[in-house]
């Protein structure tokens, strides 16, 4: 957490208030956060500078500013922006805050402190983003794609899906309610699947994804928009989080395995 649904809410969110205004003034409150980036790199190249674009990719968030410097945010576990109209105080776990104009006041706050935050120079390479896979919601994500490169591995079909350099954005929670939806089991091995059941899982990726996008995220942890209000797609969770209780489609009782230190949550009633 947060995965691609609530990473794509965030940037939704920023995108409608950010755009146009620009940077007064800045505090760093955990250097830690920074990667490759010191407090100084952030103090020289961004006050003064007009925000141009706020994006995805995968899981990150991408600030571009009108000098062609750019800056990338992985949440990680607990972090979130928080844009405010006024200034505000600063809570216990703001790691960042940018003083815009307008009066207004961005947070980057992360009760964890796991997240990270880099600065780009302009026509510096972004190599957080080099090797992320194809986008699940995007053009170049098809059932063709998804069979070419399930051929190639003989991995549990679970953490393949939260491989980044194969799809980007899918974390634990999406992959458990995706691999539901398409009926199949976490333990499947990836070039055992059919063309059948590959087209389901496409079509499982596309609609999961969407729909948790339109309910703004799930409200598991720490995770709210960048309105400070939580998501709502927990409502619709089937498996994830919800062993021992009994499937909705068939009535047995969901399990819980670990793969590569990950739960997994599945009915293995009807995933096969």
């Amino acid at each position: 957490m947060p995965e691609l649904p609530e990473v794509e809410t965030i940037v939704r969110g920023l995108q409608k208030k950010l755009l146009g205004l620009h940077i007064e003034d800045l505090q760093v409150l955990r250097p830690k956060i920074l990667e490759q980036t010191d407090i100084g790199q952030l103090k020289r190249y961004l006050p003064g500078q007009n925000i141009t674009r706020v994006e995805r990719r995968g899981k990150y968030i991408i600030i571009g500013f009108e000098s062609g410097c750019i800056l990338t945010t992985h949440l990680r576990m607990s972090g979130c922006y928080v844009l405010f109209n006024t200034p505000q105080a600063l809570t216990p776990y703001t790691r960042l805050c940018f003083n815009l104009s307008q009066h207004k006041q961005l947070q980057y706050q992360d009760k964890r402190a796991l997240g990270h935050i880099r600065l780009y120079r302009p026509g510096e390479r972004i190599t957080a983003l080099e090797d992320l896979g194809v986008e699940p919601l995007g053009d170049t994500f098809s059932a063709e794609y998804l069979m070419c490169r399930l051929k190639r591995h003989k991995r549990a079909i679970k953490p393949l899906l939260l491989d980044q350099k194969i799809i980007a954005g899918i974390g634990n929670i999406y992959a458990s309610e995706i691999l539901f939806a398409a009926r199949i089991s976490p333990v499947r091995r990836s070039n055992e699947l059919k063309q059948a059941e590959v087209k389901r899982l496409f079509h499982s990726t596309f609609d999961i994804l969407s729909q948790a996008i339109i309910s703004r995220g799930t409200h598991i942890s720490d995770y709210v928009d960048s309105a400070g209000k939580p998501g709502n797609f927990s409502e619709f969770l089937r498996v994830y989080s919800l062993e021992g209780e009994a499937c909705r489609r068939c009535g047995v009782k969901i399990l819980r395995i670990v793969q590569q230190q990950r739960s997994s949550f599945y009915c293995p009633g009807c995933q096969k």
